[in-house]
Protein backbone atom coordinates (compact mmCIF):
# COMPACT_ATOMS: atom_id res chain seq x y z
CA UNK A 1 0.00 0.00 0.00
CA UNK A 2 0.84 3.65 -0.63
CA UNK A 3 1.93 6.12 2.33
CA UNK A 4 -1.73 8.07 2.32
CA UNK A 5 -3.54 4.45 2.67
CA UNK A 6 -1.26 3.52 4.93
CA UNK A 7 -2.18 6.95 7.04
CA UNK A 8 -5.67 6.67 6.58
CA UNK A 9 -6.30 2.94 7.66
CA UNK A 10 -3.77 3.92 10.44
CA UNK A 11 -5.96 7.06 11.62
CA UNK A 12 -9.17 5.02 11.56
CA UNK A 13 -7.59 2.28 13.92
CA UNK A 14 -5.98 4.80 16.31
CA UNK A 15 -9.55 6.86 16.24
CA UNK A 16 -11.16 4.50 17.86
CA UNK A 17 -8.54 2.46 19.93
CA UNK A 18 -6.36 5.79 21.30
CA UNK A 19 -7.81 9.12 20.21
CA UNK A 20 -5.77 10.95 22.19
CA UNK A 21 -2.87 9.59 20.95
CA UNK A 22 -3.42 9.65 17.10
CA UNK A 23 -0.49 11.35 15.69
CA UNK A 24 1.53 8.46 17.53
CA UNK A 25 -0.29 6.07 15.92
CA UNK A 26 0.25 7.62 12.04
CA UNK A 27 4.03 7.83 12.69
CA UNK A 28 3.97 4.48 13.79
CA UNK A 29 2.18 3.31 10.51
CA UNK A 30 5.38 4.92 8.95
CA UNK A 31 8.17 2.66 10.68
CA UNK A 32 8.19 -0.19 8.95
CA UNK A 33 8.74 1.55 5.40
CA UNK A 34 12.41 2.67 6.78
CA UNK A 35 13.13 -0.66 4.50
CA UNK A 36 12.11 1.37 1.29
CA UNK A 37 15.04 3.94 0.35
CA UNK A 38 12.04 5.64 -2.18
CA UNK A 39 9.60 6.06 1.15
CA UNK A 40 7.90 9.00 2.77
CA UNK A 41 9.67 8.69 6.19
CA UNK A 42 13.04 8.27 4.33
CA UNK A 43 12.71 11.36 2.38
CA UNK A 44 11.94 13.24 5.25
CA UNK A 45 14.70 11.32 7.87
CA UNK A 46 17.50 10.53 6.16
CA UNK A 47 19.29 9.20 8.40
CA UNK A 48 16.79 5.82 8.36
CA UNK A 49 17.54 4.99 4.77
CA UNK A 50 20.52 3.09 6.10
CA UNK A 51 17.86 0.07 6.93
CA UNK A 52 16.89 0.44 3.09
CA UNK A 53 20.21 -0.53 2.66
CA UNK A 54 20.24 -3.48 5.48
CA UNK A 55 17.01 -4.82 4.74
CA UNK A 56 14.94 -5.80 1.72
CA UNK A 57 11.52 -4.32 1.33
CA UNK A 58 8.58 -5.85 3.31
CA UNK A 59 11.35 -7.98 4.80
CA UNK A 60 12.52 -7.55 8.41
CA UNK A 61 10.72 -4.57 9.32
CA UNK A 62 7.69 -6.13 8.13
CA UNK A 63 7.74 -8.87 10.55
CA UNK A 64 6.13 -8.90 14.04
CA UNK A 65 10.24 -9.33 15.26
CA UNK A 66 10.90 -5.93 14.05
CA UNK A 67 7.51 -5.25 15.90
CA UNK A 68 8.66 -7.79 19.08
CA UNK A 69 11.87 -5.56 18.93
CA UNK A 70 10.19 -2.24 18.70
CA UNK A 71 8.02 -2.98 21.53
CA UNK A 72 10.96 -3.76 23.69
CA UNK A 73 13.12 -0.51 22.64
CA UNK A 74 9.93 1.65 23.27
CA UNK A 75 8.87 0.60 26.09
CA UNK A 76 11.85 1.08 27.84
CA UNK A 77 12.54 4.54 26.38
CA UNK A 78 8.81 5.66 26.08
CA UNK A 79 6.53 3.23 27.76
CA UNK A 80 3.54 5.86 27.66
CA UNK A 81 3.80 6.01 24.11
CA UNK A 82 4.53 2.27 23.59
CA UNK A 83 1.09 1.09 22.85
CA UNK A 84 0.44 3.90 19.56
CA UNK A 85 3.15 3.88 18.30
CA UNK A 86 2.89 -0.18 17.77
CA UNK A 87 -0.38 -0.25 17.17
CA UNK A 88 0.35 2.05 14.07
CA UNK A 89 3.21 -0.34 13.26
CA UNK A 90 0.59 -2.95 13.22
CA UNK A 91 -1.98 -1.64 10.74
CA UNK A 92 0.60 -0.99 8.41
CA UNK A 93 1.72 -5.02 8.41
CA UNK A 94 -2.65 -5.41 8.21
CA UNK A 95 -3.21 -3.40 5.38
CA UNK A 96 -0.11 -4.64 3.73
CA UNK A 97 -0.97 -8.09 3.87
CA UNK A 98 -4.01 -7.44 1.58
CA UNK A 99 -1.84 -6.69 -1.10
CA UNK A 100 -0.49 -9.41 -3.87
CA UNK A 101 2.45 -8.41 -2.70
CA UNK A 102 1.43 -9.65 0.71
CA UNK A 103 4.28 -10.10 3.59
CA UNK A 104 5.87 -12.66 5.43
CA UNK A 105 4.74 -12.10 9.25
CA UNK A 106 7.98 -14.56 10.45
CA UNK A 107 10.57 -13.41 8.01
CA UNK A 108 13.18 -14.40 8.43
CA UNK A 109 12.53 -17.37 11.08
CA UNK A 110 10.11 -18.73 9.07
CA UNK A 111 7.60 -18.54 6.53
CA UNK A 112 3.96 -17.07 7.00
CA UNK A 113 3.23 -15.57 4.10
CA UNK A 114 -0.16 -13.64 3.86
CA UNK A 115 -1.21 -12.30 0.37
CA UNK A 116 -4.53 -10.74 -0.96
CA UNK A 117 -5.42 -9.50 -4.37
CA UNK A 118 -5.04 -5.69 -4.18
CA UNK A 119 -2.19 -3.89 -6.69
CA UNK A 120 -0.52 -1.26 -5.02
CA UNK A 121 -0.94 1.85 -6.17
CA UNK A 122 -3.75 0.56 -8.78
CA UNK A 123 -7.63 1.18 -8.68
CA UNK A 124 -8.24 -1.67 -5.95
CA UNK A 125 -6.23 0.38 -3.46
CA UNK A 126 -7.31 3.28 -4.77
CA UNK A 127 -11.20 2.25 -3.41
CA UNK A 128 -9.91 0.80 -0.27
CA UNK A 129 -8.75 4.49 0.23
CA UNK A 130 -11.84 6.03 -0.75
CA UNK A 131 -13.99 3.88 1.55
CA UNK A 132 -11.39 4.13 4.54
CA UNK A 133 -12.41 8.25 4.21
CA UNK A 134 -16.22 7.29 3.98
CA UNK A 135 -15.46 5.14 7.20
CA UNK A 136 -13.74 8.29 9.14
CA UNK A 137 -16.24 10.64 7.32
CA UNK A 138 -19.38 8.24 9.01
CA UNK A 139 -17.69 7.95 12.02
CA UNK A 140 -17.49 11.73 12.46
CA UNK A 141 -21.50 12.22 12.02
Amino acid sequence: MLFYTHLTFAFLVGMYLIPSQILLVLIGSMIPDIDNANSRVNRGLKITTIFSYLFKHRGFTHSIWFGFGLFILLNSILPQYTFALVLGFASHLVIDSITKKGINFLYPVARFHVSGFIETGKGGEKLILILLIIAIGISFM
